[in-house]
């Protein structure tokens, strides 16, 4: 008889071990289920720049960086990846001989100068001895223009 009760004391204690490990956390330790996920990085995906005096504009994808300046023909090159972490990032390579630098700065809000839409990046675009000024942005949820 005693051992019965012992048995049945050791049959209710491994089946309470087992209720209790079935609601443990999985992932160890070190795991936190309430964490949020990491922020994205915002200048990571299809990015669209804009600017006046002189008009131009210019695409950042994820193969290629497109520069269209009034009265010149596009510029398009390799996207040769971006340098630097928030809030700026740099996109630098040569084309025929002249440094191509893009600077995008988290400034928080930039405005266009001609319609007062505001941007969440201010841009800024080398080429050679000539610098352009202007905003940009991310694109969400809509087409990119290749």
């Amino acid at each position: 008889m005693c051992t019965d009760a012992i048995m049945r004391r050791a049959l209710i204690a491994a089946a309470a071990i087992l209720a209790l490990s079935a609601c443990q956390r999985q992932g160890g330790d070190d795991a936190r289920i309430d964490e949020p996920p990491p922020p994205e990085n915002p200048f990571v995906g299809d990015i669209n720049a804009t600017g006046m005096r002189p008009p131009w504009s210019l695409t950042i994808r994820a193969d290629k960086l497109t520069l269209k300046l009034e009265g010149h023909a596009p510029v398009v090159v390799d996207n040769p990846g971006m340098l630097g972490e928030e809030p700026n990032a740099v996109w630098s390579t040569t084309v025929d001989g002249q440094a191509l630098i893009v600077t995008l700065l988290d400034e928080g809000q930039c405005r266009d100068g001609t319609s007062d839409l505001l941007y969440p990046y201010v841009a800024m675009v080398t080429l050679g001895e000539t610098t352009l000024q202007g905003c940009a942005s991310r694109l969400q949820g809509r087409a990119a223009d290749h």
